[in-house]
């Protein structure tokens, strides 16, 4: 049954309704409603004019809330579920909601009057419904809700149509089952991004846009439908600027269950684990109707024990949901570097007040692994490692090359050294400078900064325990000179590769 009712209008009451509204008003009070007409739309705004294309027009929302309305039978969000503007022609305009549970709609028209509608007769089922007879210009706050409190948060289907009512029943209508949102999630969305952010423009080009990354980490998420282990800080961060009439695609591919969880600019959560227009268990969110600003993204894993070991990609797409599944990219993602391995030019042991300082060696820079600790394009397994007896005093790892390099190193306790370009050396080499080095094992990365320099660049790592005041003279003879390891480097390949090198002696 649809129940019609005034309330404030927007624009201050109309004079044509004071009468018939002060009578309402004393039966249903204003602040007996707990929804807001100026919050801001969990879903967005959506402009559409007479002949809309596709019509139907359909959101995936998420339906029901803790708000109980009390001239609407259900429970609702406070703030609408979506903003509709709408410019009218000759055409009725039907607005209902499809779910796999009993819903309800309530809708504040451009004058202020409350429609509130539960099963309308117009499905077999509990779908809702309202047909709009002469609808008026302007805008439509729309909420969809639950009749029952224990189904709050379940996915829906809003419809927007100027289909004839009678071909409402023969629409084959999708059921959402996609986006769970919450409002109440301890993920850091202040914390700088594990992968950066972007800013994107409508119509932005390459379409899609792609970060790899690894997925998951050590929280656990159970609530309001998003479920996973995610790292506290955002995987990575888009400033999205809308238009009109473009849709926009979030969505993420790994070999592994992967789940989607993104703060939305207006604060609230939407989360994905299975998306059923891809394969596997990939997750994606489709935002129909997008609006402009800060989207904090988080890819996790549905098991703990795929957290962090978990290569992903994550993809932003203005292109139609029919063409994410074709899009395959995974195809030629970086893989993650692996500490484990075994070193590419062998392992040096070197003691307290070792001769040669610095010691030296050649090796290739770059390759098409990543670190999730430092910047840079590295090859999977250490370039070098070292084994420290190291007592005192401190420790310097420095990279010279022809072009921007960058190093990563860990050592026996796990922490990570990056750097990218130090002011101690000239142009864009990198160093690394422990005031205070421990004894065991460093494992060594040289990189590239960039992914689109050829991997297997020549370059010459430098360890030294002079401070690094002194790198620029130290280095200056050293980058001229053979080193003490044969290393012939040939058309970019390794010809041949040191065994362990002992240098000064240990102590015992």
């Amino acid at each position: 049954m649809t129940r019609r009712f005034l309330t404030q209008s927007r624009l201050g009451n109309k004079q044509s309704s004071l009468l018939f509204l002060s009578c309402v008003l004393s039966i249903f009070p204003i602040q007996a409603f707990s929804q807001s007409i100026f919050g801001d739309p969990v879903y967005g705004n959506l402009d559409l004019q007479q002949g809309f294309s596709p019509d139907p027009n359909i959101s995936d929302v998420q339906a029901g809330g803790s708000q109980e309305f009390s001239e609407c039978v259900g429970y609702f969000t406070s703030d609408p579920t979506l903003n509709l503007n709408y410019e009218p022609g000759s055409y009725d305009l039907g607005i209902f909601a499809k779910s796999q549970v009993d819903l309800t709609i309530a809708v504040n028209n451009p004058s202020g009057e409350w429609l509130c509608n539960d099963d309308s007769g117009f499905f077999s089922g509990d779908s809702p419904a309202l047909l709009l007879q002469d609808p008026q210009q302007g805008i439509y706050n729309i909420w969809v809700g639950t009749y029952s409190s224990s189904s709050a948060s379940s996915a829906a289907s809003l419809v927007i149509t100027e289909l004839d009512k009678s071909d409402w029943a023969g629409l084959d209508i999708p059921i959402n089952t996609s986006a769970n949102t919450s409002s109440s999630i301890d993920l850091d969305v202040t914390a700088e991004p594990n992968y950066g952010n972007e800013r994107l423009e409508y119509g932005f080009s390459p379409d899609p846009f792609l970060v790899e990354l690894l997925a998951g980490g050590s929280f656990e998420l159970d609530v309001s439908g998003c479920h996973g282990y995610f790292s506290s800080a955002a995987d990575f961060k888009l400033d999205y600027e809308a238009n009109v009439g473009t849709q926009l695609g979030i969505f993420a591919e790994a070999n592994a269950d992967t789940t989607l969880a993104i703060n939305i600019p207006n604060g609230k959560w939407v989360c994905n684990d299975d998306f059923e227009s891809l394969a596997a268990s990939n997750p994606g969110i489709l935002f129909e109707a997008p609006v402009s600003g800060s989207y904090s993204i988080w890819v996790g894993t549905y098991s703990q024990s795929d957290a962090l070991e978990t290569n992903a990609v994550l993809a932003i797409t203005e292109l139609d949901v029919s063409e994410w599944e074709g899009m395959d990219i995974l195809a030629g993602t970086t893989g993650t570097i692996d500490p484990e391995g075994e070193p590419n030019f062998g392992v040096v042991d070197l003691a307290s007040d070792f001769t040669p300082d610095p010691y030296s060696i050649r090796v290739l820079a770059g390759g098409s692994s990543q670190s999730t600790q430092c910047e840079g394009y590295f090859s999977e397994n250490p370039a070098l490692n070292l084994d420290s007896n190291i007592s005192s005093g401190s420790l310097s790892i420095i990279g010279i090359s022809q072009t921007d390099t960058t190093l990563a190193v860990t050592d026996a306790a796990g922490n990570w050294y990056c750097n990218d370009d130090t002011d101690f050396l000239k142009d864009t080499n990198p160093g690394i400078y422990i005031e205070q080095a421990s004894q065991g094992l460093y494992k060594i990365w040289i990189g590239t900064y960039s992914s689109e320099v050829d991997a297997q660049i020549p370059a010459q790592l430098f360890i030294s325990q002079q401070p690094r005041g002194d790198w620029l003279t130290m280095l200056n003879p050293q980058t001229e000179t053979e080193t003490e390891t044969e290393i012939e480097i040939v058309d970019n390949s390794i010809q041949a590769r040191p065994a362990a090198v002992q240098f000064g002696s240990k102590n015992n």
